[in-house]
């Protein structure tokens, strides 16, 4: 709403939120004493809003929409109304759901942190907080890449840490390793938080498992395949409408193939009152539970025929302590109004999450079927599970061996309220005046409740008139197209891509910094080279100049070449014939200019002598230890 003076001059659309009767009816049955998930993504419409989803679990461990909202931006008022919207239409006469799940939005944050009054259990995204702290780790720059990813195994370990105590020790080691400015960022901002997100806690609440997410983000390809950022907001909701109608016959084809195909189990038995009652994924969640309850008690197998052959067990001490340590560890015994134990754990005293996060029994709720040699009864699961369950219950169901649906909840609606565009929800309630009037009121008390009744129904249609002609005259208008900042983007191929995480920023940034660091070390050292190269050119221009006449070629007089002819023959006998290399030699002399001589064959060592030319090692006569003038010596022809 844009306001002028306190008046408002138009009307703005901010949000827009709906369900389809089949979510609503979804989210009632699942999402009710359990948990929700919302992530957001972006370009599904020409006005670049973001459009926010809702999901929750099936009970064939399937992720399911619940609602769907496109948005401004995702501040604390729009999750408020999203709150508000299931209240209105799902959760109107049943529990809410009890554990937020979300990444780490400022808006998320401060709009589920208000929740907590009502018993709203917010959860962190344990993947969004890792990534936050190795992203810290990265933009402080201390820490090399092997460091860090040395680091990230500390990180995780800290962050899925099963108990208090190993949460403790997981934290120090992880401090140990950090310097102290990051220790204490640590400390000071996610130490106040880990009951968010660190699964010491989070596998307390009523999560049906989920510890991150990804449920909801997952779901986000399967709606953009039919999305594009060019649609107008009606043809949107049209193909998620279309999106969600296919995506609900799937679940109705996966949960009737559970009715059909039952789970293969060793015990049949034990399970005999569940197979084709409840799915298959409620049976796979405890099937390990029951068989650790099996193994556990064959280490007490002797107990009955000791307690036969040794009397009572209350007359043997040993045997006593025995089934007194066994019942400590398999029974959770609380005393009821009645003066009357149960059997059971529960979270406050037992390390067992399936109760609570679940609703399924655990191996202390499954001794007691085991000790009777009875099947495992359909009230130690949570209606959820049930093939055929009811739409919702009205209760916050409890694990029980005697737990029954009251007649009201196997009653109850799939609570969509404004069914037939609101028209049975009036006629409920005309009805309703009616039964009091002709049934539960004397005649003068009917006759003012149905005046009153005729005068409010009448006050109340000449103020929602006054309403729709004051909507009518200010139309609700689309905003601008919402205003995105650059954004870096991962190419995974020529059509799918996805924007950085900031991780990956910092990362990218990160190997920028070291690229310019290495290019700034090379520059450098290329200057430092560059001096030394000019000065060693200052030097040479001041020594003195050497001759640059070029090389002569001079041959040697017919008796020198004679006599070096004579000592070659005489040691031809005991040697090899030289290479030609091995020939060349330097004659040394006085005078700074040296002479290179080398010696010729005769025409008994070669027939081409006369062609014969002396091979001269150029980088010799290159070298800095020979001057530029020298004399080349040739061999002359022979004369026999």
């Amino acid at each position: 709403m844009l306001f002028s003076l306190g008046d408002p001059t138009s009307r703005v659309l901010v949000q827009l939120t709906f369900a389809t009767p089949e979510q609503i009816t979804f989210a009632r049955r699942f999402a009710s004493g359990f948990y929700i998930c919302t992530d957001a993504t972006f370009s599904t419409n020409q006005l670049r809003m973001p459009l926010l989803t809702v999901v929750t679990i099936t009970n064939t461990g399937k992720t399911v929409p619940i609602m769907h909202s496109i948005i401004i931006s995702e501040a604390e008022q729009v999750f408020e109304e999203m709150h508000n919207f299931m209240n209105e239409f799902m959760f109107h006469d049943i529990p809410a759901p009890k554990v937020y799940i979300g990444d780490q939005g400022a808006g998320f944050v401060s709009a589920t942190e208000k929740l907590a009054k009502e018993d709203i259990q917010m959860q962190l995204c344990e993947w969004h907080v890792v990534e936050n702290i190795k992203t810290m780790l990265v933009n402080s720059g201390k820490y090399s890449k092997e460091k860090r990813k040395i680091l990230d195994e500390l990180i995780w370990a800290y962050t899925k840490s099963e108990s208090p105590t190993e949460l403790k020790a997981n934290r120090d080691a992880l401090m140990r390793q950090l310097a102290q400015p990051e220790a204490l960022k640590i400390k000071d901002h996610w130490g106040p938080r880990e009951a968010y997100f660190n699964r010491a806690y989070t596998r307390r609440y009523c999560n049906l498992g989920a510890n991150t997410s990804q449920r909801g983000e997952s779901i986000h390809p399967v709606m953009k395949a039919r999305l594009h950022k060019d649609l107008a907001l009606p043809e949107v909701v049209n193909r998620i409408k279309s999106v969600i109608d296919e995506k609900f016959e799937e679940y109705e084809r996966l949960e009737h193939k559970d009715r059909r195909e039952s789970f293969r189990l060793q015990d049949t038995y034990a399970f005999w009152l569940l197979q084709g009652q409840v799915t298959n994924e409620a049976i796979r969640l405890i099937r390990d539970e029951w068989e650790v309850v099996k193994s556990d008690y064959a280490q007490f197998g002797q107990l009955a025929e000791d307690s036969k052959k040794y009397g009572p067990l209350e007359s043997n001490h040993v045997i006593a302590r025995t089934h007194q340590r066994l019942l400590e560890f398999y029974t959770r015994r609380f005393d009821t109004k009645d003066g009357h134990s149960k059997y059971g754990c529960y979270s406050e005293q037992g390390d067992c999450d399936l109760p609570v996060r679940y609703g399924l029994p655990c191996r202390h709720w499954m001794e007691k079927a085991l000790q009777e040699s009875a099947s495992l009864p359909l009230s130690l699961l949570h209606p959820r599970w049930l093939l055929d369950g009811p739409p919702a219950i009205r209760f916050d169901w409890q694990l029980s061996y005697d737990t029954q649906l009251s007649p009201d909840d196997e009653a109850i609606t799939n609570g969509d309220r404004f069914s037939n565009n609101g028209a049975d929800m009036a006629l409920g309630a005309a009805t309703a005046v009616y039964d009091a009037i002709t049934k539960s009121y004397p005649a003068e008390q009917a006759e003012v409740l149905a005046d009153l009744f005729q005068r409010q129904t009448r006050q109340l249609l000449l103020e929602f008139e006054g309403v729709r002609r004051k909507d009518n005259a200010m139309p609700v208008e689309l905003p601008d197209p919402v205003r995105t900042s650059k954004v870096e983007f991962k190419k995974k191929g020529k059509v799918n891509k996805r924007g950085l995480t900031g991780l990956e920023q910092a990362e990218r940034a990160a190997k920028h910094r070291e690229q310019a660091k290495q290019q700034t070390s090379r520059q450098k050292k290329r200057q430092r080279l560059a001096v030394g190269v000019r000065e060693e050119l200052e030097m040479s221009s001041n020594a003195p100049p050497t001759s640059t006449a070029p090389v002569r070629l001079q041959c040697l007089p017919r008796a020198a070449v004679d006599k070096r002819k004579r000592q070659s023959t005489s040691s031809e006998s005991s040697q090899e014939q030289p290479s030609m290399m091995s020939n060349i030699f330097v004659r040394p002399f006085s005078s700074p200019s040296p002479t290179l001589v080398s010696s010729g064959w005769d025409s008994e060592d070669s027939d081409d002598s006369d062609n014969s030319l002396t091979q001269l090692n150029t980088q010799d006569l290159r070298s800095s230890q020979f001057e530029t003038q020298a004399t080349v010596i040739l061999p002359m022809r022979s004369s026999n």
